[in-house]
Protein backbone atom coordinates (compact mmCIF):
# COMPACT_ATOMS: atom_id res chain seq x y z
CA UNK A 1 0.00 0.00 0.00
CA UNK A 2 2.86 2.49 1.15
CA UNK A 3 4.83 1.50 -2.08
CA UNK A 4 1.93 2.61 -4.22
CA UNK A 5 0.86 5.67 -3.04
CA UNK A 6 4.76 6.78 -3.28
CA UNK A 7 5.17 5.50 -6.72
CA UNK A 8 1.62 7.26 -7.53
CA UNK A 9 2.42 11.12 -5.96
CA UNK A 10 3.80 12.66 -8.70
CA UNK A 11 1.23 11.56 -11.28
CA UNK A 12 -2.13 11.42 -9.55
CA UNK A 13 -2.27 13.31 -6.30
CA UNK A 14 -2.52 16.48 -7.82
CA UNK A 15 -6.18 16.20 -9.03
CA UNK A 16 -7.63 13.90 -6.12
CA UNK A 17 -8.82 14.87 -2.73
CA UNK A 18 -6.80 13.74 -0.30
CA UNK A 19 -8.23 13.16 2.83
CA UNK A 20 -7.12 13.41 6.45
CA UNK A 21 -6.68 10.37 9.14
CA UNK A 22 -9.41 10.02 11.38
CA UNK A 23 -9.84 11.88 14.37
CA UNK A 24 -9.03 10.03 17.39
CA UNK A 25 -11.30 9.27 20.13
CA UNK A 26 -10.97 10.33 23.73
CA UNK A 27 -8.90 7.46 25.00
CA UNK A 28 -6.66 7.44 21.83
CA UNK A 29 -5.93 11.16 21.83
CA UNK A 30 -4.26 10.56 25.47
CA UNK A 31 -2.40 7.63 24.45
CA UNK A 32 -1.11 9.17 21.11
CA UNK A 33 -0.67 12.48 23.46
CA UNK A 34 1.79 10.08 25.61
CA UNK A 35 3.54 8.47 22.50
CA UNK A 36 4.37 11.95 21.16
CA UNK A 37 5.98 13.43 24.59
CA UNK A 38 7.97 10.35 24.40
CA UNK A 39 8.79 11.54 20.63
CA UNK A 40 9.98 14.50 21.53
CA UNK A 41 11.23 14.66 25.01
CA UNK A 42 13.45 11.21 24.82
CA UNK A 43 16.86 11.00 23.91
CA UNK A 44 17.26 10.93 20.29
CA UNK A 45 18.95 7.60 20.66
CA UNK A 46 16.06 5.58 21.76
CA UNK A 47 15.00 5.76 17.98
CA UNK A 48 17.60 3.66 16.73
CA UNK A 49 15.91 0.73 17.43
CA UNK A 50 12.91 1.40 14.68
CA UNK A 51 15.79 1.18 12.25
CA UNK A 52 18.46 -0.84 10.17
CA UNK A 53 21.73 1.27 10.45
CA UNK A 54 24.63 0.85 7.87
CA UNK A 55 28.11 2.36 7.18
CA UNK A 56 29.57 3.51 4.07
CA UNK A 57 32.47 5.34 2.79
CA UNK A 58 31.92 9.06 3.24
CA UNK A 59 33.47 11.56 0.97
CA UNK A 60 34.11 15.31 0.74
CA UNK A 61 36.58 17.15 3.02
CA UNK A 62 38.53 15.17 5.45
CA UNK A 63 41.44 14.03 3.99
CA UNK A 64 42.38 9.78 4.33
CA UNK A 65 40.45 9.31 7.27
CA UNK A 66 36.96 9.96 5.54
CA UNK A 67 37.77 8.26 2.01
CA UNK A 68 39.38 5.05 4.22
CA UNK A 69 36.68 4.59 6.97
CA UNK A 70 32.94 3.78 7.11
CA UNK A 71 31.97 6.50 8.88
CA UNK A 72 28.58 7.63 6.88
CA UNK A 73 25.76 6.83 8.56
CA UNK A 74 23.18 5.17 6.50
CA UNK A 75 19.91 4.12 8.48
CA UNK A 76 16.60 2.83 6.90
CA UNK A 77 12.88 1.53 7.96
CA UNK A 78 11.43 -0.68 5.33
CA UNK A 79 8.42 -0.68 3.61
CA UNK A 80 7.04 -3.71 5.12
CA UNK A 81 8.06 -2.68 8.62
CA UNK A 82 6.78 0.81 7.84
CA UNK A 83 3.29 -1.34 6.56
CA UNK A 84 3.08 -3.41 9.71
CA UNK A 85 3.32 -0.18 12.15
CA UNK A 86 0.59 1.46 10.20
CA UNK A 87 -1.48 -1.43 10.57
CA UNK A 88 -0.84 -2.34 14.15
CA UNK A 89 -3.33 -0.65 16.32
CA UNK A 90 -3.13 -3.60 19.18
CA UNK A 91 0.63 -1.52 19.84
CA UNK A 92 0.09 2.00 20.43
CA UNK A 93 2.19 2.33 23.82
CA UNK A 94 5.26 0.23 21.87
CA UNK A 95 8.59 2.14 22.23
CA UNK A 96 10.25 0.36 19.31
CA UNK A 97 7.45 1.46 16.62
CA UNK A 98 5.59 4.43 15.70
CA UNK A 99 1.78 5.32 16.50
CA UNK A 100 0.06 4.55 13.94
CA UNK A 101 -1.88 8.02 13.39
CA UNK A 102 1.61 9.48 13.53
CA UNK A 103 2.33 7.35 10.38
CA UNK A 104 -0.58 8.26 8.81
CA UNK A 105 -0.20 12.38 9.23
CA UNK A 106 3.03 12.05 7.90
CA UNK A 107 1.71 10.45 4.82
CA UNK A 108 -0.93 12.57 4.64
CA UNK A 109 1.09 15.28 4.96
CA UNK A 110 3.64 13.68 2.13
CA UNK A 111 0.19 13.00 -0.68
CA UNK A 112 -1.13 16.09 -0.27
CA UNK A 113 -0.28 18.64 -3.01
CA UNK A 114 -1.30 21.51 -0.71
CA UNK A 115 1.53 20.95 1.62
CA UNK A 116 4.75 23.03 0.75
CA UNK A 117 7.40 21.06 -0.36
CA UNK A 118 9.63 22.09 2.28
CA UNK A 119 7.31 20.83 4.47
CA UNK A 120 7.37 17.29 3.15
CA UNK A 121 8.85 14.56 4.80
CA UNK A 122 11.51 14.39 2.41
CA UNK A 123 12.70 11.16 3.19
CA UNK A 124 10.86 8.14 1.60
CA UNK A 125 12.70 5.99 -1.54
CA UNK A 126 10.68 5.34 -4.78
CA UNK A 127 10.02 1.68 -3.05
CA UNK A 128 8.18 3.43 0.27
CA UNK A 129 11.40 2.53 2.28
CA UNK A 130 12.54 5.76 4.86
CA UNK A 131 16.26 6.46 4.04
CA UNK A 132 18.36 9.08 5.70
CA UNK A 133 22.29 9.36 5.48
CA UNK A 134 24.83 11.98 7.77
CA UNK A 135 28.61 12.36 7.06
CA UNK A 136 29.35 15.44 9.10
CA UNK A 137 31.29 13.93 10.90
CA UNK A 138 34.37 11.77 11.27
CA UNK A 139 32.99 9.48 14.54
CA UNK A 140 30.07 7.09 13.31
CA UNK A 141 27.68 8.02 16.36
CA UNK A 142 27.66 11.40 15.99
CA UNK A 143 26.39 10.26 12.15
CA UNK A 144 23.62 8.15 13.24
CA UNK A 145 22.33 10.91 15.89
CA UNK A 146 22.67 13.50 13.05
CA UNK A 147 20.38 11.19 10.86
CA UNK A 148 18.12 10.34 13.59
CA UNK A 149 17.34 13.76 14.43
CA UNK A 150 16.61 14.39 10.90
CA UNK A 151 14.25 12.28 11.38
CA UNK A 152 12.53 13.53 14.45
CA UNK A 153 12.37 17.20 13.30
CA UNK A 154 10.72 16.22 10.05
CA UNK A 155 8.19 14.09 11.97
CA UNK A 156 7.33 16.97 14.06
CA UNK A 157 7.36 19.50 10.99
CA UNK A 158 4.70 17.00 9.13
CA UNK A 159 2.72 16.64 12.07
CA UNK A 160 2.60 20.09 12.56
CA UNK A 161 1.62 20.89 8.72
CA UNK A 162 -1.29 18.38 9.41
CA UNK A 163 -2.69 20.04 12.32
CA UNK A 164 -2.91 23.47 10.96
CA UNK A 165 -5.20 22.97 8.57
CA UNK A 166 -6.45 26.59 8.10
CA UNK A 167 -3.20 28.38 7.18
CA UNK A 168 -3.62 32.09 6.43
CA UNK A 169 -2.41 33.64 2.84
CA UNK A 170 0.19 35.44 4.35
CA UNK A 171 2.00 32.50 5.86
CA UNK A 172 1.42 30.79 2.80
CA UNK A 173 2.88 33.17 1.17
CA UNK A 174 5.86 33.33 3.29
CA UNK A 175 6.42 29.44 2.53
CA UNK A 176 6.70 30.40 -1.15
CA UNK A 177 9.55 32.99 -0.30
CA UNK A 178 11.27 30.86 2.07
CA UNK A 179 11.23 27.65 -0.24
CA UNK A 180 12.36 30.34 -2.68
CA UNK A 181 15.33 31.53 -1.20
CA UNK A 182 16.45 27.88 0.35
CA UNK A 183 16.30 26.57 -3.54
CA UNK A 184 18.53 29.65 -4.49
CA UNK A 185 21.12 29.13 -1.90
CA UNK A 186 20.77 25.29 -2.66
CA UNK A 187 21.63 25.83 -6.30
CA UNK A 188 23.81 28.68 -5.74
CA UNK A 189 25.83 26.12 -3.33
CA UNK A 190 25.42 23.15 -6.49
CA UNK A 191 27.29 25.31 -8.79
CA UNK A 192 29.97 26.61 -7.16
CA UNK A 193 31.02 22.43 -6.11
CA UNK A 194 30.73 21.98 -9.99
CA UNK A 195 33.10 24.62 -10.84
CA UNK A 196 35.16 23.58 -8.24
CA UNK A 197 35.63 20.44 -9.57
CA UNK A 198 35.91 21.16 -13.23
CA UNK A 199 38.83 24.03 -12.15
CA UNK A 200 40.88 20.65 -10.61
CA UNK A 201 40.41 18.80 -13.90
CA UNK A 202 40.89 21.36 -16.34
CA UNK A 203 44.29 21.03 -18.13
CA UNK A 204 47.03 24.23 -18.31
CA UNK A 205 48.12 22.94 -21.98
CA UNK A 206 50.16 27.02 -21.81
CA UNK A 207 52.30 25.76 -19.32
CA UNK A 208 53.50 23.38 -21.35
Amino acid sequence: MIKNIIRTISTKCKNVDVIPPTKLNTKEQIEFNDFLNDFKSKPIIHLSKLFEISYARSSGSGGQHVNKTETKAIIRISNDKLQQMMNDNNNTNNNTNLHPYFLKCIYFNYINPKTPIFKKFPFFTKSGDVLITAQESRKRQDNVLACLNKFRKSCLTCYEVVLSDDVDELTKNRWVDLQGRDDSIRLRSKKLKSDKKQSRKRVQFDDY
